[in-house]
């Protein structure tokens, strides 16, 4: 019996309570047949002080900012060019917006 294939639309869905995060870094790890990417939230520490001294006093002894991993997301080497494509393209027309936006208060 021939393979039938029936196509379908799909209705996308986001849960109420999933949380949406601010991503500052994504690191790729490649592995065979797929990548893992791996989205992380850096926040600038809180620094405190009454003067400008004291504030610097308290930057200088930070040592590092922890960038924390937000989401993980696997994606197959066979959609990877796909999933680059949508996001350029809509880097694209974010980009015709902003000039827009820029033309119209100009």
């Amino acid at each position: 019996m021939p393979d039938i294939q029936i196509q379908k639309p799909i209705t996308f869905r986001v849960p109420e309570d999933i949380v949406t995060r601010h991503t500052t870094h994504l690191v790729i790890s490649p592995l065979p047949g797929r990548y893992i990417l791996s989205f992380f939230e850096t926040l600038p520490p809180i620094v405190v002080g009454e003067t400008e001294q004291e504030k610097r006093a308290t930057w200088e002894k930070i040592t590092h900012i922890p960038a924390t991993c937000v989401a993980r997301l696997v994606v197959a080497e066979a959609d990877i060019g796909g999933f680059i494509q949508v996001l350029q393209q809509q880097q694209q027309l974010m980009k015709q917006q902003v000039m827009q936006d820029f033309k119209a208060f100009a």
